[in-house]
């Protein structure tokens, strides 16, 4: 089952994010046996609510992808590289909409796809995840940039 938590280290540092265990025990054995200490741990699965009205699910916000942007940019304009500073925002994401959209780009871009094709994929109107519309304009942004510079 896939399971979304929240941890902190011995420094007081909080990470977020997302572990595939078959249960919450499990989860948290492995956190432990990593040197976190779980705050929550809890399911990814939808409730019947969310199957049925799925428009109950927690959506990104804007202010997600606000905030995100501007703490992605001030990472790369230090040097730090993109897999790092998405990997960085993934730890501290308390989204869990946002959380899954962070997770699947780094999984794209370790396969090889750029970022910009990463987050592509969310034009899409038929993406059921996250139809959000700030996905797909942020993407045609992206699109433009990639094009503008050829």
């Amino acid at each position: 089952m896939k399971l979304s938590y929240g941890a902190v280290n011995k420094d007081g540092e909080k990470f977020y994010g997302a572990i595939e265990a078959g249960s919450v025990e499990e989860a948290a054995t492995y956190l432990r046996s990593k040197n976190f200490i779980p705050t929550y741990i809890k399911s990814q699965e939808k409730s019947k609510i969310e199957e049925i009205f799925p428009f109950f699910a927690k959506k990104v916000k804007a202010s997600d992808v606000v905030l995100f942007t501007r703490q992605l940019s001030s990472m790369l304009s230090a040097g730090i590289t993109l897999l790092k500073a998405l990997e960085i925002l993934k730890n501290q994401t308390e989204n869990l909409a946002m959380l899954d959209v962070t997770d699947s780009i780094i999984a794209d871009i370790q396969k090889g796809s750029s970022f910009s094709l990463a987050i592509a994929k969310y034009q899409s109107s038929r993406h059921q995840n996250h139809p959000d519309f700030w996905i797909r304009r942020f993407s045609d942004f992206l699109t433009i940039l990639r094009n503008s510079r050829n």
